[in-house]
């Protein structure tokens, strides 16, 4: 074995003698402090696989930012997109509202338009059907006084049955006068009223008889209607009980026409009216 006797001879086989120098490193240095290169080493090599996989993670969240913008780009135009939509949607619906609106307004102006003209149309309905009952009743009027004169002495049982009321061409003169002068004379004396009085001059027949059984007075008042109304038997109720007021005798109402109602006819019976319908009609 050389001996070493000075620091260089120790230097020059640190340098030269590789198991010299591996022993003085075992003596000097710890197992840890040796094994520190190929330490160094791996961890340089799990650095470099660690910045692989973060140039990878940072290539791929480049690229998965890029596919976000991307889609934040879509969704941008989509929202866009979707807004002008919904503008267009809400500006459709306000005009088909407005159409709507004013399609109802058409209508309730249809509705009226119709309803007046419905109005209209039952006002001539009801003045056709009064004048059809006026004529009618004009015409009973024009042929009551000989057409009631039978029928009342045969219903009545009585005889000497003449008109009195109205003046007209089938009443005689001086019998209107008569019977004029004395429900004017009633009126003043207070028997009846003016209203009973208006009732009177307005009745269509007023007729005188006489009973046959005992030579009595028997007054028919007459209201004549192509229809017979509820107003014709409130009439002839109304002259009826004036003429009873007047001339303190017995009066029978009548009403004289072509129809008459169920409903009427009750009224009728209810107000002790007599009915009699012309067969004619």
């Amino acid at each position: 074995m050389t001996q070493l006797h000075t620091t260089d001879d120790l230097l020059r086989e640190f340098r030269e003698n590789d198991e010299f120098r591996n022993a003085v490193r075992r003596l000097i240095l710890t197992d840890e402090l040796l094994n520190l290169p190929v330490l160094v080493e791996s961890l340089q090599m799990q650095m470099q696989q660690m910045n692989g996989r973060m140039d990878g993670m940072e290539s791929r969240m480049d690229s998965m930012e890029t596919r976000m913008n991307d889609m934040q780009t879509q969704i941008d135009d989509l929202r866009t997109e979707m807004t002008a939509r919904l503008d267009a949607v809400d500006a459709r619906l306000d005009a088909l509202e407005a159409r709507m609106d004013d399609m109802q307004t058409q209508i309730d102006n249809l509705r009226v338009d119709m309803n007046n003209r419905m109005d209209d149309m039952q006002t001539q309905i009801t003045g056709l059907r009064d004048s059809v009952n006026n004529m009618g009743g004009k015409l009973l009027e024009a042929t009551l006084a000989n057409a009631l004169r039978p029928l009342l002495a045969r219903e009545f049982n009585v005889r000497r049955v003449y008109a009195v009321w109205p003046k007209s061409t089938f009443v005689h003169a001086s019998y209107a006068d008569t019977f004029d002068s004395e429900i004017s004379d009633a009126a003043e004396d207070g028997k009846i009223t003016e209203d009973d009085e208006d009732r009177l001059e307005l009745t269509d027949l007023i007729v005188r008889s006489r009973r046959k059984s005992d030579r009595s007075t028997l007054w028919f008042t007459v209201e004549a209607s192509g229809t017979i109304s509820d107003y014709d038997i409130r009439r002839a109720r109304h002259s009826a009980d004036a003429i009873a007021k007047v001339y303190d005798e017995d009066t029978l109402p009548l009403v004289y026409g072509y129809r008459i109602s169920d409903h009427n006819r009750e009224i009728a019976n209810a107000l002790g009216v007599s009915v009699y319908l012309d067969a004619t009609d």
